[in-house]
């Protein structure tokens, strides 16, 4: 009951109840959508998940005790949060944003990363320990939710940046 307020607020800047020019079939589509969510994936969807993977503790990524992966803790959503030399995965349980910061450790950046030739990113395909982290990490917030889904990675500076 104490985050009832949080979420009303997020609530209010849901495109639902936003004001401006949204098509009404869109507002319809976007009321189904929250009606059918279960309380989880409602939660998620109102104030959704940032997670830091530059800062990362060291079990994270791995299998814990249960079996499931280990999730980083969450970060508060906020501007002031993202720095230019850190790389986040933000979940709001449609889609998935990796923001990887212009000023990101380059020894993380070429651990996880590789550059395309387009001057995109790619996963790394080796077997160092912390991009398999990161990728279960990222499997893991994919399978959470019944549908699949869609990661966008964001360069800081880039042309699709959040």
């Amino acid at each position: 009951l104490k985050l009832l307020p949080l979420y009303i607020i997020c609530l209010h800047k849901n495109i639902l109840l936003k004001g401006g020019r949204v098509s009404v079939d869109f507002r319809v589509y976007s009321r189904m959508h929250l009606s059918s969510m279960s309380v989880g994936e409602l939660t998620i969807a109102l104030y959704p998940r940032m997670f830091a993977l530059h800062s990362m503790p060291e079990n994270a990524g791995t299998q814990g005790d249960d079996g499931y992966i280990i999730l980083p803790p969450w970060e508060r959503l906020l501007n002031q949060s993202l720095q230019s030399n850190g790389c986040y995965l933000l979940d709001n349980g449609r889609r998935m944003f990796l923001w990887i910061g212009r000023d990101v450790d380059p020894q993380f950046s070429s651990r996880v990363f590789n550059q395309t030739e387009s001057g995109g990113f790619a996963f790394a395909s080796n077997d160092d320990p912390l991009a398999s982290r990161v990728k279960a990490i990222i499997s893991a917030v994919q399978l959470e939710h019944p549908s699949y889904k869609l990661l966008v990675i964001a360069k800081q500076g880039g042309d699709n940046e959040l």
